[in-house]
């Protein structure tokens, strides 16, 4: 199975190697500068510390802990994303997508029409993060750069928070419309949610906004796959791997439409 971490970038380079969505909170709050929404006061104070470098005393790394596993649980019921690759498990149903019978009428995005699609996602999917929403906009709300929203929305991904993932890198959308990155992103995390007409808009949003980036041609290759359109597929997979040969998920992909063909070479 390929990992995430293939189809989504974050701009903080500094991603924690974690899988737990406390953790993930706690750096998303010192990498993002938002400290000010942490609550209690004492929290604050001890993620200031924690920011600065300085080491936590035990007291303070069980408060913090606490803390941490109050916020986990206000996002521990998010719609889960399906980042699996089609056909990566054995006796997978989807092992070979079956062919779409029409093609869906798909109208190129304007950087108006990208805006207005960021706005709706935000305003379908923010009311089914749970009981962790308000605290999801309060932190946004206090977010000091455009991209803080995608690379929250990268965290919530590897955790496979599809809501959050999407509110969260559709918020940074909204406000950030020419961002590559963010483009992608939210790109994939539409994908993962089974909105593939959406997603492709997304990701040829992207692929306009820098043509020829093996990473938005992938992901591409990927929705038309899972859109059983293997033809499609595999003129964005084949274009990736011109573009970035020594990158493995367009030879997965290739693989994996090759075998559906029934050439196991």
């Amino acid at each position: 199975m390929t990992g995430i971490k293939d189809f989504n970038l974050s701009h903080n380079k500094m991603l924690p190697k974690t899988n737990s969505m406390k953790y993930l909170l706690i750096f998303v709050l010192l990498c993002l500068s938002i400290l000010c929404i942490a609550q209690p006061d004492n929290i604050k104070r001890i993620l200031e510390k924690a920011n600065s470098g300085k080491e936590l005393t035990e007291a303070e790394q069980t408060a913090l802990d606490k803390w941490a596993d109050s916020m986990e649980k206000q996002f521990g019921n998010d719609d889960k994303l399906s980042p699996e690759i089609p056909g990566s498990k054995a006796g997978s149903e989807s092992m070979c997508p079956k062919a779409q019978t029409t093609k869906p009428k798909l109208v190129p995005l304007t950087r108006e029409g990208y805006i207005a699609l960021a706005k709706s996602l935000m305003s379908n999917y923010g009311p089914r993060v749970g009981k962790g929403f308000p605290e999801l906009k309060r932190i946004l709300e206090s977010a000091k750069k455009p991209t803080d929203g995608s690379d929250m929305g990268a965290l919530f991904m590897m955790e496979g928070a599809g809501s959050a993932t999407i509110y969260s890198t559709a918020w940074s959308a909204a406000y950030n419309p020419d961002d590559l990155l963010t483009a992608n992103n939210l790109g994939v995390a539409l994908k993962d949610m089974g909105e593939y007409t959406k997603a492709l808009q997304v990701l040829m949003y992207a692929d306009k906004l820098k043509p020829n980036i093996a990473l938005v041609m992938t992901n591409l290759g990927w929705v038309y796959r899972e859109m059983g359109d293997p033809v499609s597929a595999q003129a964005m997979f084949e274009r990736a791997a011109v573009l970035a040969p020594e990158m493995p998920s367009p030879q997965l992909g290739l693989g994996l439409l090759y075998g559906c063909k029934g050439n196991h070479a």
